[in-house]
């Protein structure tokens, strides 16, 4: 199955896994070398701390 054939699937189960579906999303933020995609799911799996 493609990433974004998981990553769509994982997007619409209930018994999804957020972290996993987010780790997914990492990966296809790096493959497509999308920077502010890839910075918004760190942030959404670090829990958007902010450090002063």
């Amino acid at each position: 199955m493609a990433l974004i054939e998981e990553i769509q699937a994982a997007a619409i189960s209930e018994a999804g896994d957020v972290s996993a579906l987010l780790r997914k999303c990492k990966l296809l933020a790096a493959r497509l070398d999308a920077k502010a995609f890839g910075e918004w799911v760190a942030c959404e799996l670090n829990g958007w701390l902010v450090v002063p």
